[in-house]
């Protein structure tokens, strides 16, 4: 992938910068065996077709057209796709929608959709660009009053997401897809320079490093949802890492890809908060992306080896396996591994 212009022009790209962080990270170690591990469960699954991107992902939510209003749904989601976990599970935000009770990520899609049946253009630029905090709790309204975290912060990103579009996109994010060429890599260049809340960056070890969850998240979503074709047709899509977050970590301890420090799961075990760009924060986000890498090349050398070879992964179609994954595991109680708690905008 290569360095982004303007705002991100001096920031080592994802790849880059997890190799660094690999390298460098105190607290955070990838093992070789758990990597095999990995690459041989995934050739399995993905090798004999047993598995579907997405095919765990209540696909129901989703537009059902790919077209303008849905490109539009994509970028809405993404733009307040962040922060969803809760202090108590047993009270966690919860939005009910067609007879079923939505948690997490889900909860974000399911208000949002039943806005839009309400006949609300709540993924329309022009009317979130001018949104009221107010008007945004009702929309997005929890069971029993509850409300998402960190709403004043979601507010401003699609006040000022909405902006940008209409002011320099015609209204609508179909135009950066439009304008992108049907390049992952120029699409994602265009949300880096034109939209600062995506703009996932830090400093580790004295370099500026990028992970950029949302903004890969984002080109990636636009692909699924059309189904590589149409407006979601990218020549590079391999070209994006995984989506460093914090369940994607706890699926790579699950497999035994990652290993902490016993300090570092001290504080996962206790519950601590971290803060964005805190050191060990960024070690476990920039280790996973690397450790991915890792798992990657072996497991399209295994491929080849099985006579799967036509068979297409990438790192997208992985990330969204282990997410899907670990989401079922802690869901049934087969995991009790403890992921990082943060409160970002990043993810």
């Amino acid at each position: 992938m290569v360095a982004m212009k303007d705002a991100s022009s001096c920031v080592m790209p994802p790849r880059e910068a997890a190799a660094f962080i690999a390298e460098s990270a105190k607290d955070v170690k990838i093992l070789p065996d758990g990597v095999e591990k990995l690459a041989h469960h995934l050739a399995d699954v993905m090798g004999k077709n047993k598995h579907k991107v997405n095919e765990n992902q209540l696909p129901d939510f989703n537009p059902k057209t790919a077209d303008r209003a849905a490109v539009d749904w994509v970028f809405f989601i993404d733009t307040l796709n962040f922060s969803f976990w809760s202090e108590d599970e047993r009270r966690a935000f919860t939005v009910r929608h067609r007879g079923r009770d939505l948690t997490g990520y889900f909860s974000l899609c399911a208000a949002v959709n039943r806005s839009l049946e309400a006949g609300v253009p709540l993924t329309d630029p022009a009317y979130y660009s001018t949104l009221t905090l107010e008007k945004l709790r009702e929309h997005l309204r929890g069971e029993d009053g509850g409300e998402m975290p960190m709403m004043q912060e979601r507010l401003a990103n699609i006040r000022e997401a909405g902006s940008v579009l209409v002011e320099k996109f015609s209204g609508s994010f179909l135009t950066c897809v439009e304008r992108s060429n049907k390049s992952a890599s120029c699409l994602l260049r265009l949300i880096l320079d034109n939209f600062p809340s995506y703009r996932d960056e830090t400093t580790y070890v004295g370099r500026r490093v990028a992970l950029w969850k949302r903004a890969q998240i984002l080109v990636a979503d636009i692909w699924l949802c059309c189904e590589g074709k149409g407006h979601g047709e990218f020549h590079d899509i391999d070209t994006l890492t995984m989506f460093a977050d914090y369940r994607i970590p706890q699926a790579l301890v699950y497999f035994g890809v990652l290993e902490y420090s016993q300090e570092l799961l001290d504080l996962l075990l206790k519950g601590h908060l971290f803060q964005s760009g805190d050191r060990k924060e960024v070690e476990i986000r920039g280790a996973s992306i690397w450790a991915v890498e890792l798992v990657l090349s072996k497991l399209r050398a295994l491929l080849q080896t099985e006579g799967a070879a036509g068979v297409h992964v990438n790192a997208v179609m992985v990330d969204f396996y282990l997410w899907d994954l670990i989401k079922a595991k802690t869901a049934e109680g087969s995991s009790q591994l403890p992921f990082h708690h943060i409160r970002c905008i990043y993810y």
